[in-house]
């Protein structure tokens, strides 16, 4: 009865994990605040990104973005990277923004091979300037959303052990 559980497993494996051979489109989002800031901003300004990122050309579409409350009219906005939470890093993508201390972020761009990487490894962020702090008011981190698949193979993987221990 083992046997053919296991043979399952190892074949819902292998089905599940050639796609990412063929190259995914993946998922990733960001909670901006002026905590995320270095040094952590005082602000009431708060945000959310989404973007997608093509695994193999390394292209970047920032699908929908959006700011609220800051204390200032913006002045620019960037995907920075690569760095961690806590570390600032350069311009990698410039954002499209409609002004003002309330509204949406737009664009688009290309990354290397490396800092397709590096934005898989979390250390990409979303980051809008304002005349308030010209350095950035409020940012936040790139994060991937997993996929539903790899989520049910962790799952099934984890029924395995646990079946396994009995």
């Amino acid at each position: 009865m083992k046997k053919p559980i296991l043979v399952a497993a190892l074949a819902a494996m292998v089905v599940l994990g050639t796609g990412q051979a063929f190259g995914t489109v993946r998922l990733f989002t960001a909670s901006l605040d002026g905590l995320q800031e270095v040094p952590p901003v005082a602000t009431p300004g708060t945000g959310s990104a989404t973007a997608t990122l093509d695994d193999v050309t390394g292209d970047v579409v920032l699908t929908s973005g959006s700011y609220t409350s800051l204390v200032a009219g913006t002045t620019a906005a960037h995907i920075h990277g690569p760095a961690p939470v806590g570390v600032n890093a350069g311009v990698l993508i410039p954002l499209s923004t409609t002004g003002g201390t309330s509204g949406t972020l737009s664009g688009s761009g290309t990354l290397s091979a490396a800092n397709t990487a590096n934005m898989i490894a979390g250390l990409m962020y979303v980051n809008v300037h304002t005349s308030f702090k010209p350095g950035g008011e409020i940012r936040g981190q790139l994060i991937e959303v997993p996929e539903p698949a790899t989520l049910g193979l962790m799952g099934l993987c984890g029924l395995l052990v646990l079946r396994r221990r009995r």
